[in-house]
């Protein structure tokens, strides 16, 4: 998969920790990292939305710096 610029930026920094999203986030800018299966999310009971790198988007970021 190409990713953005943004989006590898994304993904590099979900991969050192889990990442809230502020109340104002756009999520439609990493919607397809989500359906791709390189990030997972979850929403905690205020509403957060927290997002998680998951094994095939460390794999995405590594084949990347290749």
């Amino acid at each position: 998969m190409m990713l953005t610029s943004l989006e590898r930026e994304f993904l590099e920094q979900v991969s050192s920790e889990p990442w809230p999203s502020p109340l104002l986030f756009d999520h439609n800018l990493i919607v397809c990292l989500v359906e791709a299966g390189l990030v997972q999310t979850e929403t905690l009971p205020n509403g957060t939305v927290v997002y998680e790198i998951t094994e095939a988007g460390r794999a995405e970021i590594s084949s990347q710096s290749s």
